[in-house]
Parts: structure tokens; sequence; C-alpha cells
């Protein structure tokens, strides 16, 4: 994490725009104060594996330390899992995981938590199926929670699945599998003998750029930093 922060604060630093250097899915409290000890401006405190009452008291905890060092925070309710439970995370009939409506207003109230991410039948990873996302229920929460809420697993869902979660409350998509697969893609294609890493990385950076500004189109926020 040190090396990774290194290079990427420097980096903000230059950019013509506002920059949030996050750090995501913070697992435990000592891993998320070395980010915010490193520099990162906004950290996700993922305690959505704890009971209800416990992660609100985790989250409570880390939101106060800090917001007191003018960072803010991220946190879970409901439970993003792997690509593995894809298919039984969007299934109509499992809602399990998914985060309640009632519960998420009682979280932000009771952590001041600066933004949530809910599930409602995302996975992260490549997804074998597709998922079926649960957009009443999205509708529901956004109405009684007053932050920005945050869909983690977004890769490999379809234009309108995009458009269609924006619009119902979605403020914050997490992209990272079809940036990774852009990226491989062109190490693949740009490939050739006595080829090096050093010769890939324009046409790799090139890949993920190219691909990051087609999500960006997508979400509308194209020119709105």
């Amino acid at each position: 994490m040190e090396e990774l922060s290194c290079f990427l604060l420097p980096m903000a630093e230059k950019a013509s725009v506002p920059v949030v250097v996050h750090f995501d899915h913070g697992l435990t409290a000592e891993k998320t104060r070395l980010a915010m000890d490193l520099g990162f401006t906004s950290i996700m405190y993922d305690c959505s594996t704890l009971g209800f009452e416990e992660n609100c008291k985790a989250v409570a905890e880390m939101v106060r330390e800090a917001h007191s060092r003018g960072i803010s925070v991220e946190a879970e309710l409901g439970h993003v899992g792997s690509n593995e439970s894809a298919a039984e995370a969007s299934s109509a009939s499992d809602t399990s995981a998914y985060t309640d409506p009632e519960e998420a207003r009682r979280f932000i109230e009771a952590t001041g938590a600066d933004a949530l991410a809910v599930s409602i039948g995302t996975a992260h990873g490549a997804y074998r199926a597709a998922p079926k996302l649960q957009l009443e229920l999205l509708r529901k929460i956004a109405e009684v929670v007053p932050v920005p809420l945050v869909m983690h697993g977004g890769s490999g869902l379809s234009d309108d699945d995009f458009r269609n979660a924006i619009r119902d409350g979605m403020a914050k998509v997490n992209i990272f599998t079809d940036l990774n697969c852009a990226c491989a893609k062109a190490a693949h294609d740009f490939y050739q003998p006595g080829c090096g890493m050093t010769d890939l990385i324009p046409h790799l950076t090139e890949a993920v750029k190219e691909a990051t500004l087609k999500k960006m189109k997508l979400f509308g926020c194209v020119g709105r930093a």
C-alpha cells in the first residue's frame, strides 16, 4: 500500500480536476488507519460481514476518527459477494444479502457515514450469468438514505442496467474487472517476441483510458468534476 500511495498521490496533486484517492474495502481498522496515515482522502471501512449493531458501532468509531482528519468514509450494508455467488445474489428468491431500506436509514443516522454501498443484486468479479438488479429496492433505499449510494460489482452489467441504476439512485459506480480485462487484452494484442513490459505500458495505458472514458460517457459524468 505504501508504494501505491507514493505513486497515486503525486498524480492526484497534478490533476487538473478534483481527485479523490480512495482506499476501497478496508477490512480492518489497522489497514484503514494506515491508509489515512498515507494520505488517502477517502476510505471505505467495510464491516458488512458483521451484524447490524456491530457494523454500526465499528463504522461510527471510524467515521469520528476520519472526519477529525478531514477524510470521508464509505460503508457497506448488506453484502456484495463474489462472482462465485453472482447467480444466487441476483435471484429474486434470495434476499438474505440485500440491503434493507429501514436498516440503511438507521445505519446512516447512527454512523454518520458519507456514502453507503448497498446490495441490490450485483457481485464482484466476472458474472457467470446476467444479474437481476432489484431496482424497486434501490428506489426505496434512495428515498430514505440522505447520502450518496454506491454500486459495487459493476463490471459486466449491461448499459441499460447502469442507466436504470443511476436513474434510480446510484451516485457512484465501482468498476475494476472491465478495466482489468481491457488491460489484459491489450497486453495480448500488442505482445510480440522480444517485447518487454515497458514496450507494452503505453498500449495498456491507452486501453484502460479508452475503457474508462466509455464508462464515464455511459454514466453521464463527463465534464462534471
